[in-house]
């Protein structure tokens, strides 16, 4: 009995997350304001859950010659549907958490946090077009690899991420 309540439970948990529920791949640029890193595009996916005010996760991949981020993003959404028009604007923020490479030196992973907006086109019942704009924050220490000069760098990212992609909806 119990691991039928259990089965249960599970299922009409999985059917309130689907409503609304969709998949999204993007191509995203990422526009940081420090020295030394330029702007390169990367790409990414986003799974959100909701129609209106719901829970996103989403991964992109950056690679700049200098440092290569993977931002996995769990956040907030709030879209407001444009009257009959097939126009939804959106808000977005959230936490993220930053795994960080760079040939320059030892980076631990970091957290850091995104708030954004965008615009949602819907081409069909289940698929849609969408645009949106992102600030992003980060802060980590950068350690040289001569173990001789252990000399911290403490690194203060600000960035713009504009991504583009289709969603799907199920």
């Amino acid at each position: 009995m119990k691991k039928w309540m259990m089965a249960v439970c599970a299922a009409l948990m999985g059917a309130s997350l689907s409503y609304g529920s969709g998949l999204g791949v993007f191509v995203s640029q990422w526009d940081p304001d420090e020295d030394g890193l330029d702007s390169t595009t990367g790409g990414g996916a986003k799974l959100a859950f909701g129609d209106t005010f719901g829970l996103e996760l989403r991964g992109s991949y950056f690679d700049d010659d200098a440092l290569t981020l993977i931002p996995a993003d769990v956040g907030l959404f709030v879209a407001i549907p444009l009257g009959e028009s097939p126009l939804t604007i959106y808000a977005q923020g959230g936490a993220t958490w930053y795994f960080l490479d760079s040939d320059a030196g030892d980076v631990d992973d970091e957290a850091g946090w995104y708030a954004g907006g965008g615009l949602e086109f819907t081409l069909a019942d289940n698929i849609a077009l969408f645009a949106e704009a992102q600030y992003r924050k980060l802060e980590y220490t950068a350690l040289g690899d001569d173990t001789d000069d252990l000399e911290e760098n403490d690194v203060d990212i600000k960035a713009l991420t504009y991504s583009g992609g289709l969603l799907f909806r199920f």
